[in-house]
């Protein structure tokens, strides 16, 4: 049985091959082949320069961006270090204006408590006269209530 299938295989084949509809169609699938092959080959090698210049692109824009990231950095780096030590100069004046000032204020206490004893003292001798004045007057007053008490 396998004899008269590989004779009939033979036999189409053979048929087939002396075709002429057959060996066209042939023909034409090796033209449409190598057509794709050529097309293949060319969109390859358009694609991997689209790509080149793609990549090529992008890495300019990359480097220019890092560029502007770097200068910019820089700069800030610039100002900040410009600002702390502006801030540190202006914490040392303050300083050293509050020190300044407290010395001044210690030294107005200092002469206002040494100049203001013998004023105190004064004041107090007047407090003094007024508690005195104060009870005299007191003292006055208090017969004439007795008197009053007494015609009661």
């Amino acid at each position: 049985m396998e004899n008269w299938l590989l004779g009939l295989k033979q036999k189409i084949s053979t048929q087939i091959s002396q075709n002429k509809n057959t060996k066209m169609l042939v023909s034409e699938l090796e033209k449409i082949r190598k057509e794709l092959k050529t097309k293949s080959a060319e969109l390859n090698t358009y694609l991997n320069s689209e790509k080149e210049k793609t990549v090529k692109s992008a890495e300019g824009k990359y480097h220019s961006l890092l560029k502007q990231v770097t200068t910019t950095q820089k700069l800030l780096d610039k100002e900040v270090k410009k600002a702390l030590s502006q801030i540190k100069d202006s914490a040392k004046k303050v300083e050293k204006s509050f020190f300044t000032s407290k010395k001044k204020t210690t030294a107005k206490t200092a002469s206002r408590t040494s100049t203001k004893k013998a004023p105190v003292k004064a004041t107090a001798a007047k407090k003094m006269d007024k508690t005195t004045t104060k009870k005299a007057a007191a003292k006055k007053r208090s017969p004439v209530k007795t008197t009053k008490t007494a015609a009661r």
